[in-house]
């Protein structure tokens, strides 16, 4: 599997904090940034006066920006150091939203996303927005009990609490966004107490470049796209003259590559936008893989793969008219980013691409290799159950089988829950259904499900192909709940899932919104106990 950072999805962590007697520092590829700040003492001479005091957790009502790209300077408490770790960050698409006069932007700390995605508020007033500080942004749980985080304005040279400035203040023209108050965003307790994570230095910019799009009347075929030598998903490939539409690799709806053929070579132009759908401005580029060394927190010296850009530089690949296969020995790198190389990634050595017709197969059985039950971390805020497990994309031969069409159904003590739509390989990501409860994180044929339910006695999982409707079933894999660990049932038994034709009539997707059976997205469904609006 190749590697694609495009969401990280956190382990099991304790979410209380405790402020940090920490320096801040200068980032050391930033000269811009004050070459120290002093950090809030313990005993704050002030109790801050908040500007809000309720979270606002879900996606406010609104325009949300597209095609716009975030930079900032992100600080992280270091625990060794015992000072606030810099970094610069760019490349990836915020969240913001715009309603009349007000804006709101999700995740300012973008180092303190594994802990909070909620949002902040500003006030649009002409060619400038202003967020005014401290609004209350997480609600800490610690060994005293509960205590409410803010964002909250630092002066950006002393590193303390002004009472005279506490606004974050954004320039906004033509859809960009720049911070100009001089300040930094920070969390703190209401006593102004610093927490370690900070945000500086924040511009919004819209993305100029626009996206390819498939010609009217393109004819699709389907391909399989084979890289590394053995890995496979599926592609949409048209033809129209001397020039070809691949879709693209991380599996973008409506995102294309463009090349153009010249006697048996397709070439492919570097720095293409493919759009922002996946969360980052990702553009097709060249790339190369070289090995670094790198010392670990054990002392060890171990060599690790890094991907370089290379500027410029075509991805050409041979083509066979006759077949209509074509393929390079060059590195694609799919990035978030048009220069550099940005957050996030995919790189995809040595693609190939070649005609592929699905045939009925049946699916090679899915199994379930970790179950926790979250009841012992209630305090932390989890509840239900989490289970890791693995979806194969092959058949029971071990051929491939395209994943889009893979679908699946987990059954708790009898309760069953279905869940299909596309995860496609080399597709990192996670999505929560407020409605259920859900959370389902995709790492491949890697998943990990959090369900409101506690698992008290069995679990079950089998898998579904649908080939032109109809559905091909894997066996049921069983496991027994044995003093809270997972015990596989030796005996392979058919639970009578039904058809699941039949199942798909009522469905909803991860927003709630009721779709049919041949939605291609990811789509939970327990009946009306679970997803009913």
């Amino acid at each position: 599997m190749k590697k694609i950072i495009l969401i990280l999805v956190a382990a099991l962590c304790s979410t209380a904090l405790s402020a940090q007697h920490l320096q801040l520092i200068e980032p050391t590829t930033h000269h811009d940034a004050p070459a120290k700040l002093n950090v809030m003492r313990k005993a704050a001479q002030h109790r801050i006066t908040p500007a809000t005091y309720s979270i606002i957790s879900n996606q406010p009502e609104g325009t949300l920006l597209t095609n716009v790209v975030w930079s900032s300077i992100a600080g992280t408490p270091n625990t060794t150091t015992g000072r606030v770790d810099w970094i610069e960050l760019s490349g990836f698409t915020p969240r913001i939203v715009v309603n009349g006069n007000k804006m709101y932007i999700q995740s300012p700390l973008t180092q303190f996303s594994d802990y909070a995605n909620n949002w902040i508020e500003g006030t649009i007033k002409g060619e400038l927005v202003t967020f005014h500080t401290p609004q209350a942004y997480f609600m800490n749980v610690s060994a005293t009990g509960f205590e409410m985080l803010y964002l909250t304005r630092l002066d950006g040279t002393t590193g303390r609490i002004d009472a005279s400035n506490l606004d974050i203040v954004f320039s906004y023209k033509d859809g960009n966004l720049k911070q100009i108050d001089g300040g930094v965003l920070a969390l703190t307790d209401i006593n102004g107490n610093f927490y370690g994570y900070a945000e500086q230095q924040i511009e919004v910019n819209k993305i100029t470049d626009e996206a390819i799009s498939l010609p009217d009347g393109a004819e699709l075929k389907t391909y399989l796209l084979t890289f590394s030598g053995k890995e496979k998903q599926t592609a949409k490939v048209a033809f129209v003259g001397n020039e070809v539409y691949i879709s693209d690799p991380v599996g973008i709806e409506d995102a294309w590559m463009k090349g153009t053929i010249e006697g048996n070579t397709i070439s492919i132009p570097t720095k293409q936008y493919l759009g922002a759908g996946s969360g980052y401005p990702l553009y097709v580029q060249s790339g190369e893989r070289y090995t670094y060394t790198q010392t670990n927190a054990l002392g060890q010296l171990e060599t690790l793969v890094g991907y370089r850009i290379l500027n410029d530089e075509s991805i050409k690949f041979q083509y066979d008219a006759a077949a209509g296969t074509f393929s390079s020995n060059q590195l694609l790198l799919i990035n978030a980013g048009k220069n550099d190389l940005g957050p996030a990634y995919v790189a995809i050595d040595k693609p190939s691409y070649s005609p592929w017709t699905q045939v009925k197969a049946t699916p090679a059985n899915p199994s379930i290799n970790q179950f926790v039950d979250l009841t012992p971390f209630a305090e932390m805020g989890f509840s239900g159950s989490m289970l890791a497990y693995y979806v194969p994309t092959v058949d029971v031969n071990g051929e491939f089988i395209s994943q889009e069409s893979l679908y699946y159904q987990i059954c708790i003590d009898g309760k069953p829950y279905e869940l299909y739509g596309t995860s496609i390989i080399p597709y990192y990501g996670s999505v929560t259904d407020e409605a259920s409860g859900i959370v389902l994180s995709l790492n491949g044929s890697t998943h990990q499900l959090q369900i409101p339910d506690v698992v008290k006695n069995s679990v079950s999982i089998q898998s579904f192909y649908v080939v032109d409707g109809e559905s091909t079933p894997s066996a049921v894999v069983a496991y027994n709940i044995v003093n809270g660990e997972l015990e596989p049932v030796d005996a392979i038994k058919d639970i009578k899932a039904g058809d699941f034709a039949a199942r798909s009539k009522s469905v909803f997707n991860l927003a709630g919104q009721r779709v049919d059976g041949n939605y291609k997205g990811i789509v939970v469904k327990n009946g009306k106990k679970i997803l009913k609006k």
